[in-house]
């Protein structure tokens, strides 16, 4: 990643869209969230001060897992990843940490595959911890889905500019659920993988249904 994360610091997010991800303006088929809607919210700061939300998500093939953090960011709710890593056997730990070390409001993770067997782990540091941990269906992730698109389509979402989001969501399709929709998992490229997507979109969702006014130390915010 360190190639990657050293063009992104040299190109805007335009560029790097363009150079990097093979995302133009008007992509091949339709993005579902367009470019210049996007890039427009990215920041190179990590401003994120006091209550924080996460989520946890694991690629389909195992070989990495991601947590995903949203928080306040100057009055707007600012989606980054707070740890992503090799494998799966990290992630309870690191949860734990957070836990302690920050204001969590609560912790996600999809009800159903590759993360579910983090699930009875997930939720027992949690119940130590005394934070909730939800456990997000089909039906609730499309709500949660539906919410990070309006986010950015009316921008009052900011997101890290970070290629580990980018690239998921350049490539990001739809999977139709009933009357709404959740990002496709499967029919994706094997190096844009949607777990990413996934954790922010979720953060995302539990920070606005969790937060509330505080005050708090802003040297909490270093993951």
């Amino acid at each position: 990643w360190d190639t990657v994360e050293d063009e992104r610091a040299q190109m805007s997010a335009v560029e790097f869209a363009r150079e990097r991800l093979g995302w133009w303006d008007q992509a091949k088929g339709g993005a579902v969230i367009p470019l210049a809607k996007w890039s427009p919210l990215g920041t190179q700061e990590r401003t994120i001060s006091g209550q924080i939300a996460l989520m946890v998500d694991v690629t389909l093939n195992r070989s990495h897992a991601v947590i995903g953090v949203c928080g306040d960011a100057g009055g707007v709710p600012q989606v980054e990843i707070g740890s992503m890593g090799e494998g799966t056997d990290w992630v309870v730990e690191k949860v734990d940490r957070m836990l302690a070390d920050h204001e969590v409001l609560a912790v996600g993770a999809r009800s159903a595959g590759p993360v579910a067997s983090l699930l009875p782990d997930l939720r027992g540091v949690c119940k130590d911890a005394g934070v909730d941990f939800v456990k997000v269906g089909s039906t609730d992730f499309g709500g949660q889905c539906g919410a990070f698109y309006d986010a950015v389509m009316s921008g009052s979402l900011r997101h890290m500019a970070d290629p580990r989001i980018d690239g998921p969501l350049a490539a990001a399709r739809k999977h139709q659920v009933l009357d709404a929709w959740t990002w496709e998992r499967s029919r994706l490229p094997a190096d844009a993988d949607a777990a990413p997507l996934v954790a922010v979109t979720g953060a995302h969702a539990l920070y606005a249904q969790y937060a509330r006014v505080t005050v708090s130390d802003p040297l909490q915010n270093i993951w």
